[in-house]
């Protein structure tokens, strides 16, 4: 091809036809252009088509962790109820409704944390975030992975450092365990009476509260995340 147009230049130039060597020049020149330029198209869809494919990639992976933060939740709310359940009965007196050999275990029971949002993160740290065009859906993933989930993080890993130094280092102290690891019924009556216990007791049941609402805030955030996600994936 290349060849070909050299072989028609020199004919134009031997010719002494300047003029339509000219208009031959440029014409050559434009379809070089326009070549360059189409090729360039071509190349921009393969990069948008493989980003697309990419963050589509990263997004049904999102929705999947979504899905599991939401049974982590709903398990968390389940245990916690059971527990915020005993100890308001605690609290209440109502003893001989109760297995009190297992009164540790519910008073002194603090959260686990969680890794949220490996597929975010690394859809942020891509740069791909940006890409989605849908700002209300960014925010929302802002919102839910960098606000509500790391609200919980913070507050369970404070809530595991107010057990272990307010409650274990008492009851360690006032409520010793058997050799099976079970706690004596009538200790911990006599320390129900005891002020201190009562005030333990009360205070997780209002961290128990607050961990039951943080966790249906968040399983509210994730259904409205994952139905967004879902009309762009």
């Amino acid at each position: 091809m290349i060849k070909f147009f050299r072989n028609i230049r020199r004919k134009l130039l031997s010719e002494n036809k300047t003029g339509k060597y000219l208009k031959y020049a440029i014409g050559e020149i434009l379809l070089v252009v326009i070549g360059i330029l189409i090729a360039l198209s071509i190349n921009n869809w393969n990069e948008n088509r493989k980003s697309d494919i990419e963050l589509n990639n990263y997004l049904g992976l999102m929705r999947e962790e979504l899905q599991q933060d939401k049974l982590f939740y709903i398990k968390l709310i389940s245990e916690n109820k059971r527990r915020l359940d005993y100890l308001i009965a605690l609290s209440n007196g109502s003893f001989e409704n109760l297995n009190l050999e297992l009164a540790l275990n519910n008073i002194a029971y603090n959260f686990a944390t969680r890794n949220f949002g490996s597929a975010y993160y690394a859809l942020k740290e891509n740069g791909k975030l940006i890409s989605i065009n849908n700002k209300e859906l960014r925010n929302q993933m802002v919102h839910y992975y960098e606000d509500l989930s790391v609200d919980y993080n913070q507050y369970a890993s404070w809530h595991r450092n107010f057990v272990v130094t307010n409650i274990e280092n008492y009851t360690t102290e006032h409520i010793p365990l058997d050799i099976e690891g079970n706690t004596n019924p009538s200790i911990v009556i006599n320390e129900m009476n005891n002020n201190k216990l009562s005030s333990i007791v009360t205070y997780q049941i209002s961290n128990f509260r607050d961990i039951v609402n943080k966790a249906t805030d968040n399983i509210k955030a994730i259904d409205e995340l994952y139905i967004e996600i879902g009309k762009i994936n």
